[in-house]
């Protein structure tokens, strides 16, 4: 019934509506007189305009289109988790699960399946699994907010799996900035220096651990495209997680050991308690951990 009421709305005629859900107009006439009297309350009235929602209405409306959208992704969670056989992963930014996710392809190619990988921030990534966008996550965090994010997980049904630990961080500078012949940096320096940091990770998950300020030296930016070009060109440096040593050549920016901070880093997986990765996901996400294995093993980054 929530449907009907939305197609009525979108219509703004019982007529049309019941053409559009294959009805006759009778019918689901009497199906929105049968749901008024159960509600206590009119959805509609008749105008010279045509029906129109009444103040009721309104608040019903924005209720039932959840309701619908909801309804439509539990309908689909067969076909999601059964019929596909390619990677679905939606992750933060970081270079490593780029790098080894286009490794991947490469050495294990397949073309007739189309993978599909979006790097995006963490709130967006976690939203990706929540609203069944993408079959798996990829993510990191400080290890002190790693309850929060369960919690989310266990709110939302979902599977929060640690695949990496004490993963360390490393500060990117340009090479004509005056700390790059450092040969690390210590975390109580990190606030005299303009920083450049990625938009879609809240302030208490990075910026605030780091001990910084959310004020006028932070530069925010959207992808990791614009955090090198804000680095290379402008003098910003960045706290990033730490890289493979392979991976860590970037023209005109060096790659310094953050020092002083108690705080380690985790990455995780996330997806469905209910979802079993396909066999293309499970490789990929066993490769990634190897990696990661190697990445926590290699403490001397190269610049």
């Amino acid at each position: 019934m929530m449907e009907y009421v939305v197609e009525i709305e979108r219509c703004g005629s019982i007529n049309k509506a019941a053409k559009n859900l294959y009805l006759s107009q009778p019918n689901l006439s009497n199906a929105l007189k049968n749901l008024e009297s159960e509600l206590g309350y009119t959805l509609f009235v008749r105008k010279n305009s045509g029906i129109q929602l009444t103040n009721a209405g309104r608040i019903f409306l924005s209720s039932a289109k959840i309701i619908v959208s909801e309804m439509q992704k539990i309908h689909q969670i067969p076909r999601m988790f059964t019929e596909h056989k390619n990677i679905s992963l939606s992750c933060t930014y970081y270079s490593v699960f780029m790098h080894e996710f286009l490794r991947f392809k490469k050495e294990i190619s397949q073309e007739d399946i189309e993978d599909n990988f979006k790097e995006t921030g963490l709130i967006q990534t976690i939203q990706d699994i929540i609203e069944r966008h993408y079959r798996i996550c990829l993510f990191y965090c400080f290890e002190c907010n790693e309850s929060k994010y369960q919690k989310i997980a266990k709110k939302y049904n979902l599977n929060m799996q640690c695949i990496a630990s004490d993963i360390p961080l490393q500060v990117m500078v340009p090479q004509t900035h005056p700390i790059s012949r450092k040969k690390s940096i210590d975390v109580v320096d990190l606030p005299r220096y303009n920083l450049v940091n990625y938009q879609n990770f809240d302030f208490s998950d990075w910026l605030q651990i780091l001990g910084l300020e959310n004020d006028h030296r932070v530069l925010y930016v959207f992808d990791r495209g614009g955090l090198f070009d804000a680095v290379r060109e402008s003098g910003y440096f960045s706290v990033i997680i730490k890289s493979h040593p392979d991976y860590s050549a970037q023209n005109g920016c060096v790659f310094l050991p953050l020092v002083g901070l108690k705080e380690k880093l985790k990455v995780f997986l996330l997806q469905e308690n209910s979802y079993q990765m396909n066999e293309r996901e499970h490789r990929f996400v066993q490769q990634l951990i190897h990696c990661m294995k190697d990445i926590s093993a290699n403490e001397s980054p190269k610049t």
